[in-house]
């Protein structure tokens, strides 16, 4: 795994859909810290 030192910070996150549609928009480095809403947004658009 990348750490924050070699990872840029656009792919520290990552996005997916789950099931009832929601968006979950975690940090792939620390599976803690997540957003979920059931508003679509793209990554970009909240960095």
């Amino acid at each position: 795994m990348a750490t924050n030192e070699t990872r840029s910070e656009t792919s520290r996150y990552d996005e997916l859909e789950i099931a009832n549609g929601d968006i979950v928009i975690y940090d792939v480095d620390n599976h803690r810290a997540w957003i979920q809403s059931d508003e679509t947004v793209t990554g970009d658009e909240i960095a």
